[in-house]
């Protein structure tokens, strides 16, 4: 059984940190860090690209820095993480205004834009028997619910309820959760997706997969936790995306099949932001994330960014992606 572990002060934390190897160059500003962001979310959190495993005499597996390696370098990972998380989340919110946008548009037009005709069992599909699938019952109270606690809250339920006593979708849409959002999309019947993907150029499945993804990245985000190396659980669908994974030669693993990088992290969050931004939102996307990069690239040994760039599955440019005409329908 492992020993229990016991707390240590700022100054013990210095002391176990210079014993597994990390250079310390300024105690004041290592104190100022593990204050701020604790030991357990900079050290534990960031220090994999910067660490080599060693065996102990009894065989136990430890963790040692690489040489040379300052806490300057894991502060500068967590900052850059910090940056890409605010990045990421101002690029989802807006594919989260578009899906809600086409969304409302289609569900207006054909299935009316009063609550209880648009949210009718007829027009979803029905209810898988898997257990782990929600029923279209439970979304429709779950966003019947957020309706009613809206009422004198947000200001264009409140008028709604006044005024007209019912709530179209494109106003129900903007209080709606982006999870929320993508499970509807799941439970429409299979030609209202597609024409609906169809307006981002691609298949219906997908678009609920890149949905799912986006949701995943952002509840990570949103939770503040750590994200360059996040990869999610569910994936994308490999056989719509082989032009892109060729174009950068990405590997295929062969005890699987599966390409290695594209499917579940963050260059297959890249590739569903190529498909879904407008160009031009892309392009700025682009621009800035590469800025990242390379300010991190100045502040850090080489092994340890190739490291990082491979935990987000970045294996080139992205600014090839920027002309790169994509072609699922």
């Amino acid at each position: 059984m492992k020993n229990e572990k016991v707390y240590l002060t700022i100054e013990e934390q210095i002391e176990l940190l210079k014993s597994k190897g990390l250079q310390i160059k300024s105690e004041k500003l290592v104190r100022k860090y593990l204050s701020d962001i604790g030991y357990y979310k900079l050290i534990n959190g960031y220090k994999f690209p910067f660490i080599i495993l060693k065996k102990d005499d009894d065989g136990n597996i430890k963790h040692e820095f690489k040489s040379n390696t300052d806490i300057e370098d894991l502060y500068q990972l967590y900052k850059f993480d910090q940056d890409l998380k605010s990045l990421i989340q101002k690029n989802i919110s807006h594919i989260e205004v578009k899906v809600k946008a086409r969304m409302s548009d289609f569900i207006s037009q054909n299935f009316g834009i009063k609550e209880k005709e648009y949210l009718k069992p007829i027009y979803y599909k029905p209810d898988s028997n898997k257990s782990n699938g929600i029923k279209f019952i439970d979304l429709r109270n779950d966003i019947l619910k957020s309706i009613s606690s809206q009422h004198n809250k947000h200001n264009s339920i409140t008028w709604y309820a006044n005024n007209y006593g019912y709530y179209p979708f494109w106003v129900v849409s903007n209080i709606l959760t982006l999870g929320t959002i993508s499970l509807l999309y799941s439970k429409m019947k299979q030609p209202d997706q597609y024409t609906i993907s169809k307006t981002f150029g691609v298949k219906s499945k997908l678009l609920e997969n890149m949905l799912m993804l986006l949701l995943l990245f952002r509840n990570k985000c949103a939770h503040n936790e750590i994200v360059y190396c996040y990869k999610t659980k569910r994936s994308l669908n490999q056989n719509d995306l082989k032009e892109i994974f060729n174009l950068y030669n990405i590997p295929i693993i062969s005890s699987t099949g599966r390409y290695k990088y594209g499917l579940n992290d963050v260059f297959g969050l890249i590739i569903c932001f190529k498909i879904l931004l407008d160009k031009s939102q892309f392009s700025e996307f682009s621009a800035q994330f590469k800025s990242l990069l390379n300010n991190l690239k100045k502040r850090i040994n080489n092994d340890s960014y190739n490291s990082i760039l491979d935990s987000m599955g970045i294996v080139g440019d992205i600014e090839i992606l920027k002309n790169y005409k994509f072609s699922n329908n």
